[in-house]
């Protein structure tokens, strides 16, 4: 669940449980996804600041965190198709990669490219929970 884009990588679920799966990617759920984005260029802390306060119509990010010159941490609550790539479009930025490392409660960590683990009980407890409104 969450879908990437071919040019993307990073974080997806599965599940055979379409409840699950509908009460996650539901957007009242406002579930997080964060993302780190690399572009071709220096990154300004005023167009973060702009994508921030929700003048990068009709995109608005929940929070970020610059990592270094040319890369960002990005939340997002609602994830509309490419919507980090056309936010850095509209600001005049070339996304060199984006991954998906965190979906709600739920990070990548260390897992590789190609590879899978099961979510913990721990973690389905935690994203049911956010979903509903447990974490806002």
């Amino acid at each position: 669940m969450g879908r990437l884009d071919k040019d993307s990588q990073g974080l997806i679920l599965f599940t055979n449980d379409g409840d699950f799966a509908n009460l996650i990617m539901h957007p009242s759920s406002e579930t997080e996804k964060e993302y780190i984005v690399r572009t071709d260029r220096d990154i300004s802390k005023k167009d973060m600041d702009d994508a921030y306060r929700g003048l990068v119509k009709p995109y608005r990010i929940k929070s970020y965190k610059m990592i270094s010159k040319r890369e960002v941490s990005v939340v997002l609550t609602e994830g509309k198709n490419r919507e980090i790539r056309n936010m850095f479009d509209i600001l005049g930025y070339e996304v060199k990669k984006l991954t998906r490392i965190r979906i709600g409660c739920v990070k990548l960590d260390d897992l590789q490219s190609g590879s899978y683990r099961k979510l913990t009980k721990a973690e389905v407890t935690g994203l049911e929970k956010d979903a509903r409104g447990g974490k806002r």
